[in-house]
């Protein structure tokens, strides 16, 4: 597990993020230590989580404080607005008329998540026929405090395709058979579901060959005959 993390390795590990001002936890790992920050999502999927350096996995502040640390290693890491999601934009804040609500049968309110012209958002204020939204990242103007965890780096071929697929894909893993070659790499798409978008094939395809060292990468969908009769 010695060594040191080089642009195009695949980690392993754990984190929390905080926001330095309040103590906030915005995201973590544990699941234990979500319990006892009391931000337990039960929909949330926990564990320690495979990036690949340089891949944009991971904010460029806290990809940049990784590369050349320890494997097996912690760390605390405190990154100001311009090493992660970068100063508050006035002019993200934006008047949106109420009839651009209606027509998605929406009824706005304030603190409201909302996807509009192709832009997420947060409702700010709502007053009569006005609606204030704001597109800033939640995030943005905010110090935030990382502590890390570099649990082991992720050598094997397999496993390093499977983290591909896992870091693309919210379907388990387990389920796709996956055949590494010294030169391609096949992947056996599970019956259920038996599809899902090009573009992600494309994407995924494109981080195996690139950080794989694949030159080709084949999907395949397998159908089976059925027993009734």
């Amino acid at each position: 597990m010695a060594g040191k993390i080089e642009k195009g390795d695949f980690i392993l590990l754990d984190y929390v993020g905080r926001i330095k001002e309040t103590g906030k936890v915005f995201d973590l790992t544990s699941e234990e230590q979500a319990r006892q920050e009391n931000v337990f999502d039960p929909q949330g999927s926990y564990g320690p989580r495979t990036v690949i350096i340089g891949a944009g996995h991971l904010i460029k502040g806290l990809e940049d404080a990784l590369i050349g640390s320890k494997v097996g290693g912690s760390m605390t890491v405190e990154l100001p607005p311009d090493q992660a999601f970068g100063a508050r934009d006035p002019k993200r804040r934006k008047l949106v008329p109420m009839r651009e609500f209606k027509k998605q049968r929406i009824n706005p309110y304030p603190g409201m998540s909302v996807h509009l012209n192709n832009d997420s958002g947060v409702v700010a204020t709502v007053s009569g026929g006005r609606v204030v939204v704001d597109f800033n990242h939640p995030l943005a103007g905010k110090t935030l405090v990382y502590e890390v965890d570099v649990r082991d780096k992720v050598k094997k071929e397999e496993e390093m395709v499977q983290s591909v697929l896992k870091i693309n894909l919210d379907l388990p893993v387990e389920d796709f058979n996956v055949t590494v070659g010294k030169k391609d790499v096949s992947i056996i798409v599970p019956e259920e579901p038996s599809v899902f978008p090009r573009s992600y094939k494309q994407k995924i395809a494109t981080e195996i060959m690139e950080y794989v060292k694949k030159d080709e990468v084949r999907f395949l969908d397998v159908f089976r005959k059925s027993n009734n009769k």
